[in-house]
């Protein structure tokens, strides 16, 4: 049960009573056997304890050392990262996802409804792709293929008030939110 090769490492101050240290030299080679094997297999026993013991502890130093290391990021760089970080997302799957005429057309009829009675001088303003999606709609309003609006995204200009509305409004008005706008980063 006992290997020839093995030496305990004992500490004095470990036997005094009400202390606990581990030890850290090794001792010479018990020479005097125990008497009986009962107290033989308990004196193995405990080495074997004290022994996983300390490298259990070891280990543990080695992580409470490791964890130490690490430093917290600060807040400010937590939040940017974090703002820009989802703003990328969002622009990437609003980019990504075709424009449905029928949302658009539902667009379209809200900002006539909001300008109300708007003259009879207003235009609606579309990306050339929207506005061939709608070329076939019942718009009231002549539409104008805009090249500078952004695919999803619609003006209606007339002489009382300009209406703005789709994707590159609302990821204008999440940038804002995520404050990417006034003096922000």
């Amino acid at each position: 049960m006992s290997e020839a090769g093995f030496v305990p490492l004992v500490d004095p101050a470990s036997e005094a009573s009400g202390s606990f240290r581990i030890w850290a030299e090794p001792v010479g080679r018990i020479t005097e056997e125990p008497a009986d094997q009962y107290a033989r297999g308990l004196a193995e026993g405990q080495m074997l304890a004290e022994t996983a013991f300390a490298e259990e502890r070891g280990r543990l130093l080695a992580l409470v050392a490791a964890a130490n290391a690490l430093q917290p990021l600060e807040p400010e760089a937590v939040r940017r990262l974090i703002c820009t970080t989802v703003e990328r997302l969002v622009r990437e799957i609003a980019g990504a996802a075709p424009i449905d005429p029928d949302h658009l057309r539902h667009q379209v009829d809200e900002a006539t409804q909001l300008a109300g009675n708007s003259g009879n001088d207003a235009v609606l303003r579309l990306s050339p792709e929207d506005a061939a999606l709608l070329a076939d709609a019942d718009i009231h309003l002549p539409i104008i293929p805009d090249a500078l609006l952004p695919p999803g995204t619609l003006r209606l200009e007339s002489d009382t008030c300009t209406i703005e509305h789709g994707r590159a409004v609302q990821l204008e008005a999440l940038g804002l939110q995520l404050g990417h706008g006034e003096g922000r980063p």
